[in-house]
């Protein structure tokens, strides 16, 4: 099936309501805060190893941006990249109504075989 078959396909699905998830998996929350950072308090944080800048994250079919909101609340660089249109769009609205104006130009729509980013852009996918 051609990215453009299953961008129309994921378009339908957003456009009823579907796949509308709002909390992060339970798999990536534990990835994040066994091996990239933990969360000690409120706004205190400790990185489970050392480094150079911010780690950066990209979720790759990133729907509405759940993960890349959490992402960005355990204060780390977050993107999205998504076959859907509608779920890009909900992404900027969502954000826009959290006040999270710094993430709405950080999703993209795009494919993980045509993506807008060089080798070895993220810390984290």
């Amino acid at each position: 099936m051609s990215d453009q078959l299953k961008a129309e396909a994921w378009n339908q699905s957003y456009s009823k309501g579907d796949n509308f998830v709002f909390y992060p998996h339970e798999e990536v929350f534990r990835f994040i805060s066994r091996y990239i950072r933990k969360r000690t308090g409120l706004t205190s944080f400790q990185d489970q190893q050392e480094f150079d800048d911010t780690p950066q994250g990209l979720d790759l079919g990133c729907g509405i941006g759940r993960h890349v909101r959490f992402i960005d609340d355990m204060k780390l660089e977050a993107y999205g990249i998504d076959l859907s249109q509608v779920a890009i769009n909900e992404a900027h609205k969502i954000c826009r109504t959290e006040g999270r104006f710094h993430l709405v130009d950080r999703f993209h729509l795009g494919s993980i075989t045509d993506m807008p980013y060089e080798d070895e852009y993220k810390e984290i996918v």
